[in-house]
């Protein structure tokens, strides 16, 4: 058995683990979605990745994609971890421990912290052999859209963008300012994040108010067998406006609309106003 870093054409047998893996039908990976993720322009570094392997076949993999943070104005290194991936006749003999033991070590010196989002089967695994705590609980919220009837307002505009340029650079930092902790969301980020992924399609826009950027927000919509569903992904705004927040909501359900979506859907880690009025 073999445990170690990437190497070259290991993307291919990743690929394989994935498709044995993986129960959901949307969001598959495939070779350009690897290729944007793990070794692409990410402004933060390419991820790490372990791979392991037992007679040549591939049976492991756990990855780190590296992330920024301001934390009280300073910015420090982090990393989200992602593809905890352990082949059905390997599981539960404790080998994703070894695993994750080497990517780690692997990335000792280069990152302060790291999170995840776990699915059910791998939340305990996180916890029992990588000391992982729990930091915050994400809800889901999701109904039909044809709950909804709102008029758009004449106080706000929306603007379909192609995507992030020099002034959302400069709204951007002047929101750093307000939080102790948030993630860096910068120009260069947002545009390899959303703009620049090559496997989906995002829907970025612009928000303003007398021609003054109030905030920016992203929009996917997918297809589940006849069912579209529309996902907001993303909302950049002063958080003290709420204003903006009740506008973004009411310019995303329009365009979802627009669209044919049939459902919406978003996460959340608090109960807002968004939530209390609508939901």
């Amino acid at each position: 058995m073999i445990i170690r870093e990437y190497q070259e054409g290991d993307e291919l047998n990743f690929l394989k683990l994935d498709k044995l893996i993986e129960e959901h039908p949307w969001n598959r990976r495939n070779l350009d979605n690897w290729n944007w993720k793990y070794k692409g322009n990410n402004p933060f570094g390419n991820a790490k990745c372990v791979y392991c392997y037992s007679n040549d076949q591939i049976i492991g993999h756990f990855a780190l994609l590296p992330l920024e943070y301001f934390i009280d104005g300073n910015l420090i290194n982090g990393s989200n971890s992602i593809a905890m991936m352990v082949r059905q006749d390997f599981q539960n003999k404790g080998l994703m421990k070894y695993i994750g033991d080497k990517l780690f070590e692997l990335s000792d010196n280069t990152i302060d912290f790291t999170y995840g989002i776990p699915n059910d089967r791998s939340y305990d695994l996180h916890k029992k052999f990588f000391y992982y705590e729990d930091w915050m609980k994400l809800n889901f919220y999701s109904c039909l859209i044809e709950k909804f009837n709102f008029k758009i307002s004449d106080t706000h505009k929306s603007i379909i963008l192609e995507n992030f340029d020099k002034n959302y650079e400069d709204f951007w930092k002047t929101l750093i300012k307000q939080n102790y902790f948030i993630f860096n969301k910068n120009m260069n980020f947002m545009n390899w994040r959303y703009a620049y992924r090559p496997d989906h399609k995002y829907h970025i826009f612009k928000m303003t108010r007398s021609d003054i950027v109030k905030g920016y927000y992203i929009l996917k919509i997918y297809r589940e067998k006849d069912f579209l569903k529309g996902h907001i992904m993303d909302m950049i705004f002063d958080k003290s406006d709420r204003e903006t927040l009740n506008e973004i909501f009411i310019h995303s359900i329009n365009f979802f609309k627009l669209k044919k979506v049939n459902e919406i859907f978003f996460y959340s880690s608090s109960v807002n106003d968004l939530e209390k009025v609508h939901l």
